[in-house]
């Protein structure tokens, strides 16, 4: 299988069980392992929390305790410009390492180009922002 986005040859790198038209957006096998050998979530040799790490956390705790439910915008930065998607599937995870979970419609066409960056920043939205929500949930050019 050759992804269509990049034009290389992903065969075997898309998991079993997932459609075979994933091919069409599914990133190269080297960028999948350069992104998931990105992250160490192993505890420090030492194992000690440092002051900064633990104001960090509670800073982190803080902003995702106050937003129960809502929407945010996931925007990134490609070569091609900025790019970004309205999602109401948002919560935390962890607090260390500080973890977050959105998930993206199947559809998107943002997304694709989200994830190849390997980078994004969730924008919290208040609630008289629904015009801009509506901005990044819809499909059009330069949102």
């Amino acid at each position: 299988m050759v992804n269509l986005m990049s034009g290389k040859d992903i065969s075997g790198g898309i998991p079993d069980g997932i459609s075979s038209d994933a091919a069409q957006t599914w990133p190269p096998r080297d960028l999948i392992d350069s992104f998931l050998g990105s992250f160490d979530f192993s505890a420090p040799s030492d194992s000690a929390v440092t002051l900064e790490d633990a104001e960090a956390a509670q800073v982190f705790r803080g902003v995702l305790g106050r937003f129960a439910s809502g929407i945010v915008v996931v925007t990134s930065s490609t070569a091609s410009g900025p790019v970004g998607m309205t999602a109401q599937s948002f919560s935390a995870v962890s607090l260390r390492p500080p973890l977050v979970l959105f998930a993206p419609a199947n559809t998107s066409r943002a997304w694709p180009l989200i994830h190849r960056t390997g980078h994004f920043t969730i924008n919290l939205l208040a609630a008289d922002q629904q015009d801009l929500s509506t901005n990044f949930a819809i499909s059009k050019e330069n949102k």
